[in-house]
């Protein structure tokens, strides 16, 4: 919505964006049990609770969180506890 209202997307195109995502092959992951990880990882990382769940989830699973946000990546890796769980999207662009 916000990239509509910006004008840097259309409605057609949020809607097809929207129509891709709901095709992909997506698991949803409750948060409730993720919460209590997600929120010491917050504190940890000095990082918003809402952003920390992904991380709090690829954590649990043993997979990798492929993320744009470059401050959730840069606090991770300063932690030095979740640097190998976090890979930035823009450092996948780079290796094409």
């Amino acid at each position: 919505m916000k990239k509509v209202r910006l004008r840097d997307l259309t409605r057609r195109n949020a809607a097809e964006r929207l129509d891709t995502l709901l095709r992909a092959p997506v698991a949803i992951a409750p948060t409730h049990e993720l919460m209590p990880h997600a929120l010491d990882l917050a504190f940890d990382l000095r990082h918003p609770v809402y952003d920390c769940v992904y991380l709090a989830l690829a954590l649990l699973r043993g997979i990798p969180l492929v993320t744009a946000d470059e401050q959730l990546a840069k606090a991770a890796r300063k932690a030095g506890k979740t640097a190998d769980r976090i890979v930035l999207l823009s450092e996948l662009r780079g290796r094409r």
